[in-house]
């Protein structure tokens, strides 16, 4: 079975690392993970968070696209809610104009950021948010150049029209309750098991069962995005594994404030409880740490389980050479 690698980022913030350095590593792992043969890069979308930086991912594909060469490059995601359909699908087709071939859109239903964050992109209007799956259908008639079914609307165009190549769509999910919309609208279907939210793995095999084709995939497609963190022995594995593990505990207890430097890191204490939660994320496979060859075990071990044609890594390493390194040794350990 093949598996195609891509890379989410969601651009980590660090400890000792200022914001215009994040930005720069940024852009030269892009280019690095283009020379590994990588399929595709996705930008996410968080706001009002000390964690990652990846606010405007439509402007880090613009930029990203332009230094690359081969590898896809998309929005993974855009969080719809907070936008006119117009607009999503007009920045879209921009992109796509440019970098032909290479642009993908994830949509994404959920807010990217807290209650605060949310009413500040509704401009102080969050009743007025509208249905997102009918601004979803809106959006791909726009990209597509086809009539909409908004009302007093149908004559709107996303400009630029007739384009030779559509950006790739997506939809996203963390809890697979949009799995059925993105089979029944031919979307391809990316699931963030990164997350850590329960699902059930059921999911998979509904999408495949009610996927219909369109003018964008005649096939479905399916991805799942996974963190990892891997070196060449254990006792990197785990220095380096020991901030996300911090990190992500204090998403579980609501106190996000970014990731400490692995030497840092070593000296805080994790409770018995909290060790606990850490190891039902390794048993859950929301994080996976190890060897190449006991990483590139476990996700073959995925894909085969749920029959994923991608599978997307996030690796939120501090050192952005040994965040490199992590990448090719993925990358090498999964064609073996």
């Amino acid at each position: 079975m093949t598996i195609t690698l891509g890379v989410q980022d969601l651009m980590p913030r660090h400890e000792d690392v200022s914001t215009e350095q994040a930005f720069h590593e940024t852009l030269a792992l892009a280019q690095y993970v283009d020379q590994l043969g990588y399929r595709r890069i996705w930008f996410s979308e968080h706001h009002n968070t000390n964690s990652v930086l990846s606010s405007a991912p439509e402007l880090m594909v613009a930029h990203v696209a332009g230094i690359t060469h081969q590898i896809r490059v998309g929005v993974g995601g855009i969080m719809v809610m907070h936008y006119a359909a117009l607009k999503v699908a007009e920045q879209m087709k921009v992109l796509s104009a440019l970098a032909p071939g290479r642009i993908d859109f994830g949509m994404g239903r959920a807010p990217g950021g807290d209650t605060v964050a949310t009413d500040l992109l509704a401009q102080g209007h969050p009743d007025l948010r509208d249905d997102q799956y009918h601004k979803i259908e809106t959006i791909l008639q726009l990209i597509t150049d086809q009539p909409i079914s908004v009302a007093h609307h149908h004559k709107a165009i996303a400009i630029p029209t007739d384009l030779n190549h559509w950006p790739e769509p997506w939809l996203l999910g963390a809890s697979g309750q949009s799995v059925r919309f993105a089979a029944e609208q031919g979307l391809a279907y990316s699931f963030a098991t990164f997350f850590g939210i329960h699902y059930d793995p059921a999911i998979y095999q509904i999408y495949r069962e009610h996927f219909q084709s369109s003018v964008f995939f005649q096939a479905p497609r399916v991805s799942a995005c996974y963190g990892v963190i891997c070196a060449e022995d254990t006792e990197t594995v785990n220095w380096l594994a020991r901030p996300v593990e911090l990190q992500r505990l204090q998403r579980y207890h609501y106190e996000e404030s970014g990731y400490v430097s692995p030497n840092h890191a070593r000296y805080l204490a994790i409770s018995p409880d909290d060790q606990s939660i850490i190891a039902d994320y390794y048993h859950r496979r929301v994080m996976i740490k190890g060897t190449p060859d006991q990483v590139a075990d476990i996700l073959k071990d995925e894909a085969e389980k749920y029959q994923l044609d991608e599978i997307l890594i996030y690796s939120p390493i501090a050192d952005i050479e040994l965040r490199r390194q992590n990448y090719k040794l993925i990358m090498d350990a999964m064609k073996e």
